[in-house]
């Protein structure tokens, strides 16, 4: 009897454990962070579908449209906005094709215009633009300040532009001088009084080495993240230039390509394999987080490898891993699948995350790309 009215209160016991644990899931579910999940509609006209590469904290998501799989020499930017759609920003005069690469909370858009459609064009001319709501489509090297001065008529030719922070100034790539010397810096619009000023700022020339695009990127703090190379270890590092003390530090801790940053100064990024002839890197599936502390947090898997695309201010990761879309934060990975997926849509990736965008600051948007009743559409996730 007493044998019995002992296994009876350890399975009261057990039980109750049990439901407590099923209680929390419950309220751990109940509480989790929902989103609203929309599609980002093709121009008028298009086939294929639109590529996102940036999204600002109100929803708004840049990139470039293709008309069709994998046809890169038809690409043109686009900005899509919930209220008005998806639109093909305009070109300025003599350029046809490009991509948008980053947008700020203000809308500013910053990418590349090209006026060749590939090979069979001949030597495309490229140039680095800026887009707003009230000048439009703009060279950046042929803005001019008070006195009439552009980045262009003082030697700097911009060719790219990776990305724009909260200030306006612009992360470009272009050449300089007479012999075209090659160039990454910092294009800023200084104004004082009513009075502009234009100018261009260099990174480090030894820093001028390893991955741009993706792995290189502004935040609002002046900072830029970029690939340092160690040639006598060939090891591959991420590294943060800081444009006010001009000095460059390597991220602590990290091996491999630094894909994203915030405004806290941490880096979000992948493993390489090795870097080959045509200048691209290998990535080796290992996605991971460093807060500068000496050392890098893996971040797991969805069972298969991981890649980093975008990070936020909450340290809030997303990128892919084993063909869906992943949200990393506080240590755990999620597919976005189970979070807001299912039904008619497959999220494969998500390719970039903002600054909090809800009314609790506890999520930003996310844009990616998936199928929607198995066509291949870009989606923008808006928490609630």
């Amino acid at each position: 009897m007493r044998r019995n009215a002992l296994r009876a209160r350890y399975f009261a016991i057990h039980l109750a454990a049990v439901l407590a644990l099923i209680a929390m899931g419950a309220a751990a579910g109940a509480n989790a962070q929902k989103y609203t999940l929309a599609a980002i509609p093709n121009p008028l006209g298009g086939v294929y579908r639109c590529n996102p590469a940036a999204v600002n904290a109100h929803g708004q998501a840049v990139g470039w449209f293709e008309y069709a799989f994998d046809l890169t020499d038809i690409r043109e930017p686009f900005l899509y906005d919930s209220k008005t759609g998806t639109h093909i920003l305009p070109m300025v005069p003599g350029y046809y094709f490009g991509e948008a690469l980053g947008i700020n909370d203000s809308g500013q858009v910053v990418g590349y215009l090209t006026n060749s459609d590939g090979p069979n064009g001949g030597i495309p001319a490229v140039t680095g633009f800026v887009w707003d709501s009230v000048h439009g489509s703009r060279q950046i090297d042929q803005i001019a300040d008070s006195n009439g001065v552009t980045a262009a008529s003082l030697g700097w030719t911009i060719t790219d532009a990776w990305d724009i922070n909260t200030q306006g100034d612009i992360l470009v790539e272009g050449t300089y001088g007479a012999f075209g010397t090659d160039f990454r810096g910092i294009w800023r619009m200084t104004t004082t009084g009513g009075l502009s000023t234009v100018s261009v700022q260099t990174l480090p020339f030894h820093y001028n080495t390893g991955e741009i695009g993706w792995g290189t990127r502004l935040n609002d703090k002046g900072i830029v993240l970029g690939t340092d190379f160690d040639s006598s270890t060939l090891t591959v590092m991420p590294a943060l230039w800081d444009s006010s003390s001009n000095v460059l530090t390597d991220v602590g801790g990290a091996v491999g390509v630094g894909i994203a940053l915030n405004n806290n100064g941490d880096v979000a990024g992948n493993g390489v394999t090795y870097y080959d002839q045509y200048g691209d890197w290998h990535y080796s599936g290992t996605a991971w987080f460093s807060n500068g502390s000496g050392t890098a947090r893996d971040l797991g898997s969805l069972n298969g490898g991981s890649f980093v695309k975008g990070i936020n201010d909450l340290n809030q990761v997303v990128g892919g891993s084993a063909g869906s879309a992943f949200l990393w934060q506080n240590g755990v990975i999620q597919d976005l699948n189970r979070v807001m997926g299912g039904g008619k849509w497959i999220l494969t990736s998500a390719y970039a995350i903002s600054g909090p965008a809800n009314s609790k600051l506890t999520a930003g948007c996310i844009v990616g790309v998936g199928t929607l009743s198995g066509t291949p559409t870009a989606w923008v996730a808006t928490p609630k």
